[in-house]
């Protein structure tokens, strides 16, 4: 996850600018980086979970493997495939251990979720400490609008509250479920149930509408 502020901070940007051309060149690398494998722990995850409740009939299990690779990775098989080889079965994860199939995607999910949270509250903070003091009418109050929080140029260095609220997550995660402990990140319980992916989406919005508006300025298509 890059962020300039900490970058210029630390003395790794010096006195270059990023212009909106480096900005989207490091979300592109990002995104590759990230991309494959959520990809991947999708399609383990519900292939597996489509086994497991019936929706595949074994015959078909090496099939639906590769029209899942389709649908979310783009990837075909170099030759046609039967049923007789079970290709899922090359993958350790998915036989051996397949709870960690899906944390992939619970893990990037929570990590944007918590560094928006986070934003969120430098944000509130920064602004009732102009208003006479960020101690006044706090209490568990995040960013109204998460999309209107740039997630490119938000800096948490010097943030007090968020040092305390980050302190607090980290004390009562020996003592608490994750879903209890988030809490102090969130300011309420955090749905590990119903995983929201905006923080995702807003943290790459740039790029997302670069690609947007390019693709349809030069009227290319999209998807495989």
């Amino acid at each position: 996850m890059q962020n300039e502020p900490y970058l210029r901070r630390m003395g790794i940007f010096g006195d270059y600018e990023q212009d909106l051309s480096s900005l989207l060149n490091g979300l592109y690398r990002e995104l590759f980086e990230l991309f494959p494998r959520l990809t991947r722990a999708l399609v383990f995850h519900q292939w597996e979970w489509d086994v497991y409740r019936k929706k595949v009939k074994p015959a078909d299990y090496t099939s639906h493997y590769w029209r899942l690779r389709r649908k979310y990775e783009g990837v075909s098989s170099k030759d046609p495939r039967d049923s007789a080889p079970l290709d899922p079965a090359a993958h350790v994860n998915l036989i051996q251990t397949p709870a960690q199939n899906i944390q992939p995607l619970i893990i990037t999910i929570v990590k944007y979720s918590v560094f928006q949270s986070l934003c969120g509250l430098a944000e509130v903070a920064n602004d009732l400490q102009f208003e006479g003091g960020i101690d006044s009418g706090l209490g568990n109050r995040t960013s109204s609008d998460p999309k209107s929080i740039n997630l490119q140029t938000c800096d948490l260095f010097g943030r007090n509250l968020v040092g305390e609220r980050v302190s607090d997550f980290i004390k009562s995660a020996t003592k608490l479920p994750p879903r209890k402990s988030l809490q102090f990140i969130f300011g309420g319980d955090f749905n590990l149930t119903y995983l929201d992916v905006s923080p995702v989406l807003n943290y790459f919005q740039p790029l997302f509408t670069y690609l947007k508006e390019t693709n349809k300025r030069r009227e290319l298509p999209v998807g495989w």
